[in-house]
């Protein structure tokens, strides 16, 4: 648990370093946008169907051995916990992940050597006003057998990888505007859901914080909030999210369901954040524990149907019996001998106490001698 955390916590940072480094082991890059600036981000305007142009630098660190490079772009999405993302090299690719072109592709870095490769940003032309996310992904890739970096040896296993952001902002009426909607409660796996549909309906990037708040219970004994931090919604999308009802606070009965927080436009460029509109959502829920309650009445009903067939079966086994005279002499072992039952059983349908002493004149209830077989 404390290992996720932590990736979530360097994913949620990445979105404002504008940088996230994969490796299976140390890696040996470093990667720097222009002007040799770890800390810059690629926040860029398309602007007069003007082809952007940069370039990214990329040093091998290691003093030893030589490095396989291979670049590529991809497109940036908001991930299911509303956290920015990005597309694997190998999906398809939309957006920036196709308008991103390099001078090259795959190189060989000798040790301490430092590449500078330039690229162009050019949108299509039926690319709509509004902010685009992608990145430019720097892998460190097995050399080859022969020391030529080719696409093939991409393909062979990939060392490390760098993830540099870039944001690009396709000028035209800008457009803020989405909602929350579809409130909803499930279970799944044992496991109690909440879900809504965060809609971006604009061109910007939205944000959403506001918290999720669980009133009722049996006897009102429930109460709690769950914080909601969302992110990233990109724009003209709708984001599906779902959270989890705490195991510790389960209960059963009637519930309030709110969600309340605000809808923010986010200036990725400015990193400036714009209330856009309050969010106030409620809905009821009525949770009744029918497993439970399947369990308890199958084993009633169970029970109820075992007592049936006992009182059938005994009344179906005393149509062959009649009531016997006890006369001097009598003992049950004789007696259970003579009319073919155990001596226990005597006991049990007359309900003699022990000694079990039988007494002339008394009667007891025995099988039919002609129904002995």
């Amino acid at each position: 648990m404390k290992n996720i955390i932590k990736i979530l916590i360097i994913l949620i940072t990445s979105v404002f370093i504008g940088q996230i480094t994969f490796a299976g082991k140390s890696s040996h890059i470093n990667v720097s946008p222009g002007n040799n600036d770890p800390h810059r981000k690629y926040n860029f305007t398309y602007q007069n169907n003007t082809p952007i142009r940069d370039h990214i630098i990329i040093t091998n660190r290691d003093t030893v051995d030589t490095i396989t490079i291979h670049l590529s772009s991809i497109d940036g999405y908001s991930n299911s916990n509303g956290q920015q993302s990005y597309k694997n090299a190998k999906q398809e690719q939309e957006y920036l992940g196709n308008w991103i072109k390099f001078q090259i592709n795959d190189f060989i870095l000798a040790p301490n050597e430092e590449k500078t490769v330039n690229f162009t940003i050019s949108p299509t032309q039926n690319a709509l006003p509004g902010l685009y996310t992608g990145a430019i992904s720097t892998e460190e890739i097995s050399a080859p057998s022969d020391g030529k970096a080719t696409k093939a040896a991409f393909s062979v296993k990939v060392q490390s990888r760098i993830i540099k952001g870039v944001y690009l902002k396709i000028p035209g009426t800008s457009l803020s505007e989405g909602d929350i909607s579809n409130l909803q409660y499930f279970q799944e796996n044992n496991e109690r859901l909440f879900t809504f549909d965060i809609n971006n309906k604009g061109n910007t990037m939205l944000t959403f914080k506001g918290e999720l708040n669980v009133e009722g219970g049996l006897n009102n004994d429930t109460n709690f909030t769950i914080p909601v931090n969302i992110n990233s919604i990109q724009n003209n999308s709708t984001l599906h999210k779902e959270m989890e009802w705490p195991k510790d606070k389960y209960s059963w009965g009637n519930f309030e369901i709110k969600l309340n927080g605000t809808l923010q436009e986010y200036n990725p460029f400015d990193n400036i954040y714009t209330d856009l509109k309050p969010i106030n959502l409620q809905t009821s829920i009525q949770l009744i524990p029918w497993n439970y309650i399947m369990e308890i009445g199958g084993g009633v009903i169970f029970l109820i149907l075992l007592i049936i067939i006992i009182i059938i079966s005994k009344k179906n086994y005393l149509k062959h019996c009649d009531y016997y005279e006890i006369v001097e002499g009598d003992n049950l072992k004789d007696l259970a001998m003579k009319h073919g039952m155990n001596w226990k059983k005597i006991v049990h349908i007359n309900k003699l106490s022990a000694p079990y002493d039988l007494k002339p004149g008394a009667k007891l209830l025995l099988r039919k001698i002609n129904e002995i077989k």
